[in-house]
């Protein structure tokens, strides 16, 4: 998905007051932070951000995203594209693509231009891209 929206940009981590994040995890490197200074069962949230121009690893930012999904380090994880988009969670990501429409009159559009930008944007998910990149192989997989 990455790859799609140009690289990673930043990540946020957070944990949620009360959560225990596991030995070994991002989250534990938080919640070592802020061990001991005095505050009580805070909220934790921290943005790591690509210099300049850059990117972040994507499979650093990916086991981010696992620990997050697995509720094992992290409780919740927001991932912003370089070209602006974000995904804060797997199960409610949207991927938004506009279409121009016209109206066949004031405030009716043409249906048959919205079922062909549908159709369009359904193929070019799983049609690979110049560097032979897809979002969905062939046999329905998101990769």
């Amino acid at each position: 998905m990455a790859d799609l929206h140009n690289g990673v940009k930043s990540v946020t981590a957070r944990l949620q007051s009360g959560f225990n994040a596991e030995p070994n995890t991002f989250g534990n490197a938080l919640e070592t932070l802020i061990e001991g200074k005095g505050f009580n069962n805070p909220k934790i949230s921290t943005t790591i951000e690509a210099p300049g121009n850059g990117e972040l690893d994507t499979d650093t930012v990916e086991a981010m995203l696992e620990e997050s999904e697995a509720g094992t380090g992290l409780s919740s994880i927001t991932i912003k594209f370089r070209d602006g988009t974000s995904l804060g969670d797997l199960l409610k990501y949207r991927e938004k693509s506009p279409i121009t429409v016209q109206e066949v009159r004031p405030g009716v559009p043409a249906v048959t231009e919205i079922e062909t930008g549908i159709v369009d944007y359904l193929r070019s998910l799983a049609q690979a891209d110049d560097g032979g990149y897809q979002l969905i192989t062939h046999d329905g997989q998101f990769t």
